[in-house]
């Protein structure tokens, strides 16, 4: 342990007023001591059984914490953005060995997913309850009238 430092956990640190609208300033244990580092303690948008706070560390020594709620908004809706596109269009699925496919194949996974967005903002939904309608939709009238290759004898 380094002389003369306590280290402790985000939870345990003590916020008041100004650290709250400021951050505080920190360093890593394992870290240089020349590193600068703040942390920004963030109330998390839909309480959860967890923890009620989330805690942002940058470098960018300049930003208050509204500045970083902002940005945390973004890299939300980045992460949203990326999961979509994952669990809905297939884009990690691509078996293609030459660049240029793999390009295509990622290109029209990221057009798939843009008309899907639309389509659910359209209709006011997720992109996961109009995948699900849209299956339900093909279940039941394939369940009602099946094709000949599903008909038993």
């Amino acid at each position: 342990m380094t002389q003369g430092v306590h280290w402790t956990t985000a939870e345990n640190l003590t916020w008041d007023e100004e650290t709250l609208k400021n951050g505080q300033p920190i360093r890593l244990k394992k870290q240089s001591k020349y590193l600068t580092l703040r942390i920004h303690r963030i109330e998390k948008p839909t309480r959860s059984t967890d923890e009620s706070y989330q805690y942002i560390v940058t470098n960018d020594l300049s930003v208050n914490s509204e500045a970083v709620v902002c940005r945390v908004g973004f890299r939300w809706k980045i992460e949203e953005l990326h999961r979509e596109v994952k669990q809905n269009t297939g884009i990690e699925r691509c078996e293609c060995r030459k660049s240029r496919a793999q390009r295509n194949h990622i290109a029209c996974s990221m057009m798939a997913w843009t008309l899907l967005k639309r389509a659910a903002n359209t209709f006011n939904t997720t992109i996961y309850q109009l995948k699900d309608k849209l299956l339900d939709c093909y279940m039941r009238s394939t369940l009602n009238s099946p094709p000949d290759y599903l008909k038993f004898a």
